[in-house]
């Protein structure tokens, strides 16, 4: 009996995922055609959504042994970091931080822009933080198109038109570490803040120092 009910059961597992499969192949190729916020759309976003990985679960096993519950908000190294958001880069390892030693910031670039600098502000004068590293990356995707080209894009994608949008592409790595930390030594909030600038090689896991 139990075999024929676990038998059953995984029919129903199979008959499922076939289903949501083929929802989300009719979903892709009438999506125009689907009401926004539909109960169907609703459903598909959903089903769309619970073939993604369980991060719930990798969270469970993560709280079984967390043991940082009692650490401060304070950065414990008093160091804030301005990064790329870019998925090799690693700050914790490259720098051989640990949690709660830093503030990580990150954007597509490292880019300090008035949100990056907004945030230092905070990191600086409420959180105690007291050197800022600046750290670009090799083979970075802000090296290889242009503003133009992605407002162009996006325009002509979702008609409408983007061209007052700043993506910040750049075309040298070492200028561009060079020109956010000009910009945020320009900041008047930062007077006598230490600020260190590399480029980390996504090959070989070395940084390169700039400034």
């Amino acid at each position: 009996m139990v075999k024929f009910l676990s038998f059953i059961f995984f029919i129903f597992i199979i008959i499922c995922l076939t289903l949501s499969i083929v929802i989300f192949i009719v979903y892709r190729c009438l999506k125009w055609h689907i009401p926004k916020n539909s109960l169907l759309d609703k459903y598909i976003l959903l089903t769309m959504t619970s073939l993604k990985p369980d991060f719930l679960s990798a969270n469970e096993k993560y709280a079984e042994t967390f043991k940082d519950g009692d650490l401060l908000a304070p950065p414990s190294k008093k160091i804030a970091v301005l990064s790329c958001m870019d998925a090799r880069i690693s700050i914790n390892d490259i720098l051989g931080l640990k949690l709660g030693d830093a503030h990580v910031i990150r954007n597509a670039g490292g880019i300090a822009t008035d949100d990056a600098i907004r945030s230092l502000i905070i990191s600086h004068e409420l959180l105690g933080t007291e050197e800022f590293i600046v750290i670009n990356h090799t083979d970075c995707g802000m090296l290889k198109f242009k503003d133009e080209e992605l407002q162009k894009k996006i325009s002509e994608k979702f008609n409408i038109n983007a061209s007052s949008l700043k993506f910040y592409c750049f075309p040298n790595l070492e200028e561009n570490v060079r020109e956010q930390i000009k910009k945020i030594k320009l900041s008047p909030f930062f007077p006598n803040v230490p600020i260190h600038g590399y480029v980390y090689n996504v090959k070989t896991g070395k940084l390169n120092n700039v400034v």
